[in-house]
């Protein structure tokens, strides 16, 4: 597409253009001339952008030179450059998107392979396609998809860094072997090659960092007359504002728009750019125009080019704002019309058939969303929330830095390096400082004023994450806890006072930075640097987190917990039993101290290579201050780790051997919480992943390869042991909620004793049938009996059956009477009684009948008489039932 020459605009002309009796001629016309060699060759460059993104829209040559255009409108007629000024601003233009083209590696695409990104890159694409932890050959041979899209995305993200290496960066001719520079001037390269380099990457910083870099003008060196000074805030605030301005037909050219044809986002960006004429001035204002209006089926288009001048808006705002405080030259446009009016916009970027309203959805009160589902909303009323939640992200911040400081590794003395401090600070009487410290990662200025308080987003899984840590995101070891981005708000569930000091582990010792909340979320915080930070427990702390907690608050904790003869433990006690069940899985060490008490040691990581005897030494501690029994002393010979440091450990446990009792620690990367509620199929401690906010154990994270086994282990260790026939229809059960054929230790109890598969199948033969009572409410170790109108609960031994009667528990489920007859069973699956009853009788060729009989008296009650109940030696029992019948 032809566009306008670049020599025709005002900033060129005025650097470049000849004057009258003009001393300076000759180096005018010396830089003109360097800007075109310069011109000529990085062309060459940026025309190979499209080879590696062909989608992308129009970053040629035709793009830097518009960008005269477009800077010399915002700048207005008044805003001169002196020559100097023009070819650092001209090579900028030049160099800011060079970085996209694979030509400006020297390795080509090789070179992006090899990088730390390129690692991260394949391993976020993999995990955008379900995949948390691709193998080996998914890592080192990604299919074509996602290395095109790790492609794309390298390119644009390393970009504009890139830029700055260009300048300096050296072609070999490969027939005479000599090297070639973009900038062929040797004073020119070397007096302000950085500084063209640093202008080229700055158009993606952030703007303040504009402001801290670029100072004073750079004077001219000794071949230029010394007033021509080069602007380095100016000229980035040129190229930032031109470059975010530049979304018109030049981009997206008709033809070349038929030709390639892009799809998707891609598509969308080409759409919008080719609908609108190249802004003009208007005042202090900029205007888009579209050449014909958007239609209906244009609406995203639309919305996306109302996005792209919002975003240019921004950057002229915030540039004038900055040039202003700086005193610098300033633009005539400050703004860019009808952004963020959509009423506005459509005037001059026309619509047709419909109205454009913006209903993206709004937060009226941020602050009080934050603080529901920041708080009980989420968590519920559990007052030790908020400790859980900073000890995680301890816990994430020494794990990282094993990471990425070679000083922090593990070693032989120190398998584990990383020391979580807790501790209770007494101000006055029933209200402390809660204080958590840690010697992890440390975090900057923009982490703690930007990244801790994005809620909703998980830092570890930030772009601002793999910028601070290359290779960690790509690390398969590192697994953070933290995934949603809303633990931290958990603390205002106990206080409006907290204080966030941090300082970055490889940064300046003397740099703290500090987040100071006096009114929690409701009230800004105050930002500081402090060069010290007053009773920090240890040189070597780089975080620590101060919560001021109230009497109230305080008197929750002091209410959690109790012995289980309901006698109230003392508080410092309660927090270090609490603190030892939520730590007993880390790998982190953690110290806790109670006002003037002593630290005390609160576990010894990591308890998954421990023996058997320590874990069950330490459950048993763990057990002791709450209702939940301990373990067995045969389910302690059956604790086994459920993995391998090899595969990972995730787990150290046995199957449950009671049936409705749970003695579980149900782990989530280390931050452990008791099991509530009804029995799970295993004991002692075991990892969970989580699939919610509110980070309650979901299921066991072991895959099938990890399970399955661990549990055939424990089938060779339960036919060793001589637990009870009981314990063993009980450890059937849960097993096979594991695994598909527990059939070695099957057992049931029946009319005639407990019977195994084999005991089972052949009285169900020498009987021919066999019964199974129904019951509307399942009991442990009972059955529903219907007697004059009344349900009570009988023991098999208080019943005289006349045939085969099956005893219903958790291990044969009876669905209900008005459900009708049991579900289909699963071929070959043998990990319930159903399934393997049926499977085993199918595999045998033993043809069978099941029936459902209403209201059948199956037996005679032989127990102690009850008037009240009306059971009496000898009457007969009425129940409805299941019946097998074999032939």
């Amino acid at each position: 597409m032809k566009v306008r020459p670049y020599e025709r605009s005002n900033l060129w002309r005025s650097a470049f253009q000849k004057r009258r009796n003009d001393p300076d001629e000759g180096d005018r016309e010396a830089l003109a001339g360097a800007y075109r060699q310069l011109r000529d060759r990085a062309g060459d460059l940026v025309n190979q952008i499209h080879s590696a993104l062909p989608h992308l829209t129009v970053h040629d040559l035709t793009h830097a030179d518009t960008l005269w255009d477009v800077a010399s409108e915002i700048c207005g007629p008044d805003l001169k450059l002196n020559p100097l000024e023009g070819f650092v601003l001209g090579a900028s233009f030049l160099l800011h998107d060079a970085g996209m083209a694979l030509a400006a590696y020297p390795n080509g695409l090789e070179d992006l392979k090899k990088s730390i990104e390129w690692r991260d890159a394949v391993a976020s694409a993999w995990k955008k396609r379900g995949v948390e932890q691709p193998s080996d050959e998914q890592r080192e041979k990604p299919d074509s998809e996602i290395v095109d899209e790790v492609t794309f995305q390298i390119l644009r993200s390393q970009h504009a860094s890139q830029a700055k290496k260009l300048v300096t960066a050296l072609w070999t001719q490969p027939s005479s072997g000599r090297p070639m520079a973009l900038i062929q001037n040797d004073d020119l390269l070397e007096s302000y090659g950085l500084l063209i380099g640093n202008i080229a990457a700055s158009h993606h910083w952030p703007l303040p960092e504009l402001a801290r870099y670029f100072g004073d003008p750079t004077p001219a060196s000794a071949a230029w007359p010394r007033e021509w000074e080069v602007d380095g805030l100016l000229l980035a605030s040129i190229l930032r504002c031109a470059d975010a301005c530049a979304i018109d037909e030049t981009r997206a050219p008709s033809f070349l728009f038929a030709l390639r044809r892009p799809q998707g986002d891609s598509k969308r960006h080409w759409a919008f750019q080719n609908k609108i004429y190249p802004a003009k001035r208007r005042e202090d204002g900029l205007l888009f125009d579209s050449k014909s209006a958007f239609q209906m089926a244009e609406t995203d288009d639309w919305w996306l080019c109302f996005d792209a001048i919002e975003i240019a808006d921004r950057e002229l705002r915030g540039c004038d704002a900055l040039l202003a405080d700086r005193k610098r030259r300033p633009f005539v446009v400050r703004r860019a019309v009808g952004a963020g009016d959509p009423d506005i916009l459509a005037q001059t970027v026309k619509v047709e058939g419909w109205k454009p309203v913006n209903t993206l959805p709004k937060i009226s009160d941020p602050s009080g969303i934050i603080e529901r589902l920041g708080g009980k909303q989420l968590y519920g009323d559990d007052p030790t929330v908020p400790i859980r939640e900073l000890i995680q992200n301890s816990v994430d911040a020494i794990r990282a830095r094993r990471f990425v400081d070679p000083h922090f590794r593990p070693t032989d003395d120190n398998k584990y390096p990383g020391l979580i401090r807790l501790s209770f600070e007494e101000i006055r009487e029933g209200e402390f400082w809660l204080i958590v410290e840690d010697d992890g990662v440390g975090m900057s200025e923009r982490t703690v004023t930007r990244s801790l308080l994005d809620f909703g987003t998980s830092f570890w899984s930030s772009s601002s994450a793999a910028e601070l840590y290359p290779g960690l995101p790509s690390e398969p070891k590192f697994k953070p806890v933290g995934r949603f981005g809303i633990g931290f708000f958990s603390v205002f569930m106990y206080s409006t006072v907290v204080v966030v000091a941090s300082r970055e582990f490889a940064g300046p010792k003397r740099s703290w930075n500090v987040l100071e909340f006096a009114h929690g979320v409701r009230g800004r915080a105050n930002f500081s640097i402090e060069e010290k930070i007053h009773d920090v427990s240890a040189p070597d702390v780089n975080t620590r987190v101060m919560l001021k907690i109230s009497e109230k608050s305080f008197q929750r904790l002091q209410d959690r917990y109790f012995y289980r003869n309901s006698r109230i433990l003392s508080v410092e006690d309660m927090l270090f039993h609490w603190l030892g069940v939520t730590t007993a899985a880390l790998d982190v060490s953690v110290v806790f101290r109670f006002s003037s008490s002593a630290p005390m040691v609160v576990n010894a990581p990591l308890v998954y290579e421990s023996e058997a005897s320590e874990v069950s030494k330490r459950l048993s501690t763990l057990l002791a201050k709450t209702e939940h029994p301990p373990l067995s002393e045969d389910e302690n010979e059956l604790l086994a780790p459920m993995g391998s440091k090899a595969e990972g450990f995730y787990g150290y446990c046995c199957v449950s051997l009671r049936e409705y009792q749970s003695r579980l620690i149900k782990s989530v990367g280390g931050i452990g919480t008791l099991a509530q509620g009804p029995g799970d199929p295993i004991a002692g401690i075991a990892e969970y992943d989580v699939s919610a906010a509110n980070r309650r154990p979901n299921k066991l994270l072991a895959p099938q390869s990890i399970i399955v086994p661990w549990a055939k282990d424990q089938l060779v260790r339960l036919r060793r042991s001589t637990i009870s026939d009981q314990e063993l229809e009980i450890a059937c059960y849960h097993l096979g909620e594991l695994i598909d054929d527990v059939r070695e230790i099957f057992r049931v109890q029946s009319s005639v004793g407990w019977l195994d598969l084999d005991g089972m199948i052949a009285e169900l033969e020498k009987s021919g049938e066999m019964l199974i009572p129904v019951r509307p409410i399942q009991e442990y170790y009972c059955v529903g009996v219907y007697h004059s109108s009344s349900q009570v609960s009988l023991r098999l031994n208080e019943l005289n059956c006349a045939q085969l009667t099956l005893l219903p528990t958790g291990h044969v489920p009876i669905q209900c009477a008005d459900r009708g007859i049991i579900q289909d069973w699963e071929p070959r699956i043998y990990k319930g009684f159903w399934d393997t009853l049926f499977n085993t009788l199918s595999e045998r060729k033993i043809d069978f009948e099941v029936f459902l009989i209403n209201k059948f008296p199956f037996a005679t009650f032989s127990g102690l008489e009850s008037h009240r109940d009306q059971l009496f030696k000898g009457g007969q029992l009425i129940q409805d039932l299941i019946k097998i019948k074999v032939r």
